[in-house]
This record gives structure tokens, C-alpha cells and sequence, in this order.
């Protein structure tokens, strides 16, 4: 299936936009009343996620046209899960951003079928190559997820030669592309001096042995907040550097790392960290081979922080924490942060319920601290008096 003679046609349109032709108003009609195609404040917003009947040729020419038409400017478009979504396609919607400049977010997809296709396709991709070339001159677009596309090393490293200079982006998903060490590395290379990107989600591809690169953009860059690197064949000895890296680190605010190899000495690095990091909230361990010993050096390490809000350290092991559970619920009883705790054990154990206990308490004081906090500037702002709760309004614990 190609891309109808209106998509090359939209390039040339006027600053005003394209003309609207009949069909293009009748699917535009039909999105709005389906709510995939709502407005806001912003602009226009329009998301086909998990559409049953997958894009159409009729779609894309409306999709295309939305792009290039700057009286109701199109701010935020979601193509995900979709059967139907070609590279033409993508390679079509790439290609417009190069002219466009209002689109502020854009998360690409592709359908089960296409994505298995891309994996299986035994030629080197160039799948980012538009994509790449597009972002070199669009100063517009902030986040991006261009997960599932094939891209592999040639496009990991296009988009490592694009992140040396753009300055617009703030978040981007690679997740699910086959990038190998190579491309990791250059990427990472080119974020250690990136100061606009705060999220970057790697999930699942192969950083593996790139893992030096990896822990020097983890101690170097000053921008990155959130950090995904699940399920890359991450080394006990890789993991470990990452984790020395957060020794020093001071703008991580989550990172998951689950799905990679974490046993050893990775346990206690990881526990140094909850120590001694002041920024990190979220931590994502699951699946990272932690034994028994591991866990208890973690339990020991949660009295100690007050930034760790959300700690995952579940489907570890074959063999139950026997003694690492009721450490894991000590040191959360000595904890006033974390208010999520994931960890393999069982609903009806005693260590599960003091842990779920202690978590809501931590949960509710929370609120209340946010809630005093108000009131205090409600106070020193409008001198008015603060109400004491009724008795019925306290929750008891």
C-alpha cells in the first residue's frame, strides 16, 4: 500500500495549510466523535492507540493533513498498537516534521505483526533515518517514543549523531529496537554532554557490554531525571558500575534496571545507594537474580533514606528470602519515605502485611505533611485558623 498523491502534494501547501477535501473532513468528523481526536488548551490532540481496524490510506492522508495545517495546530499525535502502520507511513510522518512546527509529542508504535516483522527482517534497517534527519532541523517536538521500529545500530546511531545537537527533545523511548553496545555507547557519549533530554527509556534492546558508557553518562550527565535500561544482558559487574555511578549522581530521580544481572556485590552498591543518594524515588530491581544475602543488605540500607519513595525487588529468586522478608518489613517499619514495596512474598504472610502496614502509613503521613504544609501557607497568606479533624476524618493505622 502507498501513500496517496495528497502526501506529496501537503509538503508544497501554503502557511495557511492544505485545502480540506471532503473525505479528510469525514474522518476528522468521525475522530471527534469517537474522542480520538479531542482539543485542548494546547491544541489539537489526536490518539489511535490499539485501533482495531489499523490505519487506512484515508488515516494517514488525515494525519498527514493535520501536520501541515497550522490554523488548528495538532500538538500531540499517538499511532500506537495499530495493524496497518508501514514504514511508508512512518517514514511519511518523519518526513512532514521536517516543515512542521507546532507537534510537541509523537509516540510511533508499530502493530504486533509489523514489529515481528522488523525483527525478523535480516538486513541492517535504516528505520530512524528520516526520523533522525527530521529532528535535525525540528525545534519543535519534546517528547518522542519510537519504540518497536527495527532501527538496530544504524539508527541508534543516527540518533546519537541527532543528540549532540538538540537542544528540544526532553524525553525519548527506544525501547525494543535491537541496538547493540556500539549504538549504546554512542548514545550515552552523546548525553553526557546533552543538557535537555531528562527521560531516556532503552528498554530492552542490548546494552550489555556498553555498560562503561552507560555508568558514565550516569555519573557525568546533569540533566537526565529518569532512566530505563531493563532487560539489556546488563552484567553483575555492569550493574555495579551503574550503581558507584548513582554514588554521585544528583538529578537521577527514577531508574529501572530490572531484567538484568544483580547478584554478587550488586546488592550492596545498590544498598550503599539507598544510603546515601539524596534524589532517587524510584528504583527497579525485579528480575535481576538478588539471593538472600542481597536482600538483607538492602533491608538494612531503607532506614536510612528519606528520597526513596517506590522500591521493586520482586521475582528474584527460587528460593524464599526466609530471613531477608522480616528484615524487609523491620527496615520499613523504620522508614517514614518508601510508600511501595514490591517483593515476592506471599498475600498471606505476616512480613507482607507489616510491609503493606508500614507502606500506607508512610502513604498517609505523606499526604498529611503535604496537607500541613498547605494549611501553613493557607495560614500565613489568609490569617485564617486551621480547623482541627473531626475524629471520624483521622485514619487509624
Amino acid at each position: 500500500m502507498g501513500i496517496s498523491p495528497l502526501t506529496t502534494s501537503v509538503a508544497g501547501s501554503s502557511a495557511a495549510g492544505p485545502a480540506m477535501d471532503p473525505e479528510i473532513e469525514e474522518t476528522i468528523r468521525r475522530w471527534k466523535t469517537a474522542k480520538f481526536l479531542t482539543e485542548t488548551p494546547e491544541g489539537l490532540k489526536l490518539s489511535l492507540s490499539e485501533w482495531p481496524i489499523g490505519i487506512r490510506q484515508e488515516d494517514m492522508d488525515t494525519v498527514l493533513w493535520l501536520l501541515n495545517d497550522t490554523r488548528s495546530p495538532l500538538t500531540s499525535l499517538t499511532i500506537d498498537f495499530c495493524p496497518g502502520m508501514s514504514k511508508e507511513y512512518i517514514d511519511a510522518i518523519a518526513g512532514a516534521l521536517k516543515d512542521n512546527s507546532h507537534l510537541v509529542s509523537l509516540c510511533l508504535i508499530p502493530g504486533l505483526m509489523e514489529r515481528i516483522n522488523l525483527e525478523q527482517d535480516p538486513h541492517e534497517s535504516q528505520r530512524g533515518e528520516v526520523l533522525a534527519m527530521a529532528l535535525t532541523v525540528n525545534t519543535t517536538l519534546t517528547q518522542l517514543c519510537f519504540y518497536g521500529q527495527g532501527i538496530r545500530d544504524s539508527g541508534g546511531l543516527q540518533f546519537a549523531q541527532v543528540l549532540r545537537t538538540n537542544s528540544s527533545l526532553t524525553s525519548l523511548d527506544l525501547g525494543h529496537n535491537g541496538i547493540q553496545p556500539n549504538a549504546t555507547s554512542a548514545i550515552a557519549q552523546a548525553l553526557i554532554a546533552n543538557s535537555s533530554l531528562q527521560t531516556l527509556r532503552m528498554f530492552k534492546n542490548c546494552t550489555g557490554e556498553a555498560y562503561p558508557d552507560v555508568a558514565e553518562l550516569v555519573s557525568k550527565n546533569s540533566t537526565l531525571t529518569q532512566l530505563d535500561i531493563a532487560d539489556n544482558a546488563i552484567p553483575a559487574q555492569g550493574m555495579a558500575s551503574i550503581g558507584q555511578a548513582l554514588l554521585t549522581n544528583t538529578t537521577l530521580t527514577g531508574l529501572t534496571c530490572m531484567a538484568n544481572d544483580a547478584r554478587d556485590d550488586v546488592p550492596q552498591v545498590f544498598a550503599d545507594v539507598i544510603r546515601s543518594n539524596p534524589t532517587l524515588m524510584t528504583l527497579n530491581l525485579a528480575f535481576t537474580k538478588i539471593n538472600n544475602e542481597g536482600a538483607l543488605r538492602i533491608a538494612d540500607a531503607l532506614p536510612y533514606t528519606t528520597s526513596l519513595t517506590r522500591l521493586c525487588i520482586g521475582e528474584n529468586t527460587e528460593v524464599v528470602w526466609q530471613d531477608a522478608y522480616p528484615a524487609l518489613a523491620r527496615g520499613l517499619y523504620s522508614n517514614s519515605s518508601i510508600t511501595y514495596l514490591r517483593t515476592s512474598v506471599g498475600r498471606g504472610s505476616i512480613s507482607f502485611q507489616q510491609m503493606d502496614h508500614y507502606s500506607k502509613r508512610n502513604t498517609y503521613n505523606a499526604k498529611k505533611r503535604v496537607e500541613s504544609l498547605f494549611e501553613l501557607l493557607w495560614v500565613a497568606t489568609n490569617g485564617a485558623t486551621v480547623l482541627e479533624p473531626s475524629t471520624s476524618q483521622i485514619v487509624e493505622l
